[in-house]
């Protein structure tokens, strides 16, 4: 409502309550009072006019009185309720409100998570770019010097061939003329005359041929040692080719709560033929996820010289999902531990630090580069903090393996590092063919000392 018609109001209800009271019965009254007091007053009777008036001013002043009064009430109750209503719409307005800040809210992190996405699409088109032009760089340069070393030992291979037809025939001339000299010898043996002269010259050629098939015996292993070595050039040129081309590389991530066999696990896979796996490498990541350091990690692990490539760490779990979407071709191997063995271990290990809570350094001592690698629960004990984070990385390992399926398996501690086909069983898992694995059993790394009977 605006201010003139607010005013007209006003003018309007004030014409109103005049017009209202004056034809009231009082007002009426009032007005016939007044005419009488003029009356006597012109008949020279004034006292008895002042009285009337008295009377009259008696009269209406009370009624007056409580009419306002009465108004007043009523505005009293008309304000009440006008402020209840605007209560009420402030009330309705306020909460749509925040839900209008909250929408903005999430609107703007849309964005920023949309921003995030199309910033880590052009990463990867830039990185896909760069390994398609390396390949095809490898490839015009390699390629004539591959052909060329392939064509060679083609021509060596058929080389080799053709001097081991060419033993086995002389073998078998060998072997012909033994037989030969043996029914000679035979007929030989027949004559009296001549059995001495014969026996020797027999004796002679038998000697001259024994010393021919050592000699291609000899010739024989040879040839079969320069077959395998061929064979082994020919498997050390395709895997330089192939690990050349980023073709066959493994990558392997270990996880587990800590406490729960990583360190035997990383010793484990380092065991391995070209593999470099490591434990915790520095520098550490944080539990809360940081995008560009699990971005700096991959790419530096990318650039190990050998087959089979990883880390084993608890704080990669924020991260397998990402890992798992930028490399196809990643497995994850996490250990378990039992819960109470995993809680005794910890307490007995950080007995002068608490890595599950945000503190002030007056009761637990600050660690710098171990705090920020762990999940911080508020107003718990040291012992409930750690139970709550095994109960929840357990969880969070089983939402994963029903998500990745066999990329992501979990074994338990007890039950893989003392038996050789629970070994052979994990390496399989990892990409290592049965025939290249090397199985070893009972692995136990950074272990505590027993702790004393209760």
């Amino acid at each position: 409502m605006t201010d003139t018609s607010r005013s007209s109001g006003e003018h309007n209800s004030h014409f109103a309550d005049f017009f209202g009271w004056y034809f009231s019965p009082v007002g009426l009254a009032f007005g016939f009072g007044l005419a009488v007091a003029g009356f006597l007053t012109a008949i020279d009777r004034p006292r008895l006019a002042l009285l009337l008036l008295i009377i009259d001013v008696a009269v209406v002043v009370p009624w007056k009185f409580m009419r306002h009064q009465n108004e007043l009430r009523r505005f009293a109750a008309d304000t009440s309720a006008d402020t209840a209503a605007l209560r009420t719409r402030l009330e309705e307005t306020l909460p749509r409100r925040r839900i209008q800040a909250l929408l903005k809210t999430e609107r703007r992190r849309d964005r920023e998570k949309l921003d995030r996405i199309r910033a880590r699409i052009a990463r990867t088109e830039e990185r896909q770019r760069a390994d398609s032009q390396t390949a095809a760089e490898f490839r015009a340069k390699a390629g004539p010097r591959i052909g060329d070393q392939g064509n060679e030992m083609s021509d060596q291979r058929k080389r080799l061939e053709h001097q081991a037809r060419q033993i086995e025939h002389q073998a078998r001339q060998i072997e012909q003329q033994a037989e030969q000299l043996r029914l000679q010898k035979a007929q030989l043996d027949a004559q009296p005359k001549e059995r001495q002269r014969a026996h020797e010259w027999t004796v002679s050629a038998l000697e001259r041929t024994s010393r021919r098939h050592d000699a291609t015996s000899a010739q024989l292993r040879q040839l079969e040692e320069s077959m395998r070595l061929l064979q082994r050039n020919q498997s050390e040129v395709t895997s330089e080719l192939q690990f050349q081309l980023g073709i066959g590389r493994q990558y392997v991530f270990g996880l587990g709560t800590g406490r729960s066999g990583t360190v035997s696990l990383s010793r484990l896979l380092k065991a391995q033929a070209s593999s470099s796996v490591t434990h915790e490498v520095r520098p550490l990541l944080p539990w809360k996820y940081d995008q560009g350091l699990i971005d700096e990690r991959l790419d530096y692990l990318a650039q190990r010289p050998t087959r089979m490539v990883g880390d084993v760490a608890y704080y990669y779990l924020p991260y397998v999902r990402y890992i798992a979407e930028r490399l196809p071709e990643a497995r994850f191997v996490c250990m378990r531990r039992n819960r109470e063995m995993v809680i005794d271990s910890q307490m007995r290990k950080t007995q002068n630090y608490n890595l599950w809570a945000d503190h002030d350094g007056s009761r637990w001592d600050l660690n710098e580069i171990w705090d920020p690698t762990m999940p911080s629960y508020e107003a718990m004990e040291k012992e409930d903090a750690i139970a709550r984070y095994w109960d929840e990385y357990n969880e969070e390992t089983l939402q994963l393996s029903e998500e990745l399926g066999d990329r992501f398996r979990i074994f338990d501690l007890e039950q893989t590092f003392h038996d050789a086909e629970a070994v052979g069983v994990l390496l399989d898992h990892v990409g290592i063919a049965r025939e290249h694995q090397n199985v070893v059993v009972d692995i136990h790394e950074n272990a505590l000392p027993q702790a004393p009977p209760a």
